[in-house]
């Protein structure tokens, strides 16, 4: 039973990640493809975790540890330089309020 539910958040994940590479690909504005890429990070860390669990192995828990670490310190970053270098009118949606 363990292994269909560990399969299902695995095609999940994957489904999730089609999703979010079309969102970079597609995404108008910057901060819209960097969010991207924090989702297939944390997706890349949910794979690990699920297949940790499958392959009931502790040795992904250090490298889970530093690919998240360094995910939130690019993060941040990103979000420091976006701060400095673009103005509050670039993160605003078109008049409609969707996106394209």
């Amino acid at each position: 039973m363990l292994n269909i539910t560990l399969t299902i958040c695995l095609a999940l994940l994957l489904i999730t990640m089609v999703f979010v590479i079309i969102r970079i690909i597609r995404g108008p504005r910057v901060l819209d493809r960097f969010m991207s890429i924090d989702a297939i990070a944390i997706c890349i860390i949910g794979t690990m975790i699920i297949l940790s669990i499958r392959w009931q192995t502790s040795y992904f828990i250090d490298l889970i540890l530093v690919f998240s670490l360094l995910n939130f310190i690019g993060f941040v970053a990103f979000a420091f330089y976006v701060n400095r270098t673009y103005s509050k009118e670039d993160f605003k949606l078109p008049k409609g309020g969707k996106h394209e």
